[in-house]
């Protein structure tokens, strides 16, 4: 899925993982100007008004420091709590409706999130027509409703056709329907549009592992990590590449990066086992197998 850390503008983006799921290979594969924050996924906007509207509350400086700093700490239930009662104030408030779609998102709420981030629209389409669509596509893409989420997509690049978080999300889509052509064309223009999301590249490297061009896929998932060696899941994404290119030992070595920035993911420890496996190191492999059926047993 997909994204590198920037900070280059003035109001708060973010983005998010994969939830209440482990994640396949494939799935490691938002007025005012913006401080950007690219995590592993799609872009996200916390307490954010871009354009001001007469029938909204432009939240302050604090409210907005104050939603990131729980949205970023993963307390969805507090931000939740401070977002309901910035609605009881006024209800025409369209960036807490933003906002409560996305905390409804992580806490897997997710028919919620789809109302909330449609009323936003509602309220405030200049400012949330791109951004909450573009939302909405993600929470669809997350519920493997792939054709929906390509729709709610495409309503937002037709709104503005050069929003490289669109594009970014559109190749991811199209490569789980396993259109990977044309979702390396849509990977190349979300890049063309913005070099520096680090996400992007990570997913034209899966885009590039589909169609086995594994070379080519070692050489965007390394720009990844240049853009953001903090990000565990472009290793992963390396690792897979070099098993793939049958370079096991440098595979391990890639797999044990990953684990050191996040050790507890059944999915990382799946696939490290994967890997000794192909070296012959069965006892190693049994090892690491049964830790991640632990933590999916949690």
């Amino acid at each position: 899925s997909e994204v590198t850390d920037s900070m280059d503008r003035t109001l708060r983006l973010a983005g998010k993982a994969p939830i209440n799921k482990v994640p396949s290979i494939d799935d490691l594969s938002m007025g005012n100007s913006l401080i950007v924050y690219n995590t592993p996924n799609s872009i996200r906007t916390i307490g954010i008004k871009l354009i001001t509207n007469d029938n909204s509350e432009t939240p302050t400086v604090k409210m907005d420091e104050e939603l990131w700093a729980l949205y970023k700490s993963k307390n969805y239930d507090e931000l939740l709590i401070k977002v309901d009662r910035i609605l009881l104030n006024n209800s025409r408030t369209a960036y807490a409706w933003n906002s409560k779609g996305e905390a409804l998102f992580m806490m897997s709420r997710y028919k919620e999130a789809i109302s909330s981030f449609e009323i936003a629209i509602e309220l405030e389409p200049k400012n949330y027509s791109v951004r909450a669509r573009t939302s909405i596509g993600d929470v669809l893409f997350h519920l493997e409703r792939y054709d929906e989420a390509l729709v709610e997509v495409n309503k937002a690049l037709e709104i503005d056709p050069e929003y490289a978080w669109g594009f970014g999300g559109k190749a991811k889509i199209l490569r789980r329907l396993e259109r990977f052509d044309e979702a390396l064309d849509m990977i190349n223009v979300a890049l063309k549009l913005n070099p520096e999301l680090g996400w992007s590249y990570r997913v034209k490297a899966t885009v590039l592992r589909n169609l086995k061009r594994f070379d080519e896929a070692l050489v965007e998932i390394n720009k990844a990590i240049k853009l953001n060696p903090e990000d565990e899941s472009f290793y992963a994404v390396k690792a897979a590449v070099l098993r793939n290119l049958k370079r096991y030992d440098e595979a391990l070595v890639e797999i044990n990066k990953a684990l050191k920035l996040k050790s507890q993911d059944a999915w990382t420890l799946g696939f490290k086992a994967k890997i000794l496996r192909k070296l012959k190191r069965f006892d190693e492999a049994l090892v690491e197998i049964n830790k991640a059926i632990e933590i999916k047993l949690v």
